[in-house]
């Protein structure tokens, strides 16, 4: 092979072997992000629970406990239940979209 293309080839092989190293990366970043969202979804589905069957009996005897609480506010918990759904949303078709761009040809 000509050191020309030697070098060519080389160079098409450094930046593919640098590419692999960072596909690793992400795939490991995204093994974390699917573990995380097992906790995630928990802590959402107690929050959601609490507000439909103990969120309104707490509100109606807030006036009996001391300092200032965020999650009293109806508000609060419906635009967090509201924004995930959104974000979820969001996420599903950025992974679709990522999901045919791995499956092009």
């Amino acid at each position: 092979m000509k050191k020309n293309k030697q070098e060519e080839m080389l160079l098409r092989v450094s930046e593919a072997q640098n590419l692999l190293e960072q596909v690793r990366a992400d795939n490991d970043e995204l093994e974390a992000l699917r573990n995380q969202l097992g906790m995630i979804d928990k802590r959402i589905t107690v929050l959601s629970g609490y507000y439909e069957t103990k969120w309104r009996k707490d509100y109606d005897h807030s006036d009996e406990v001391t300092g200032s609480y965020e999650v009293l506010n109806q508000d609060s918990i419906f635009e967090e239940l509201a924004r995930r759904d959104e974000l979820l949303k969001r996420l599903i078709k950025r992974m679709e979209k990522s999901r045919k761009a791995l499956h092009k040809k």
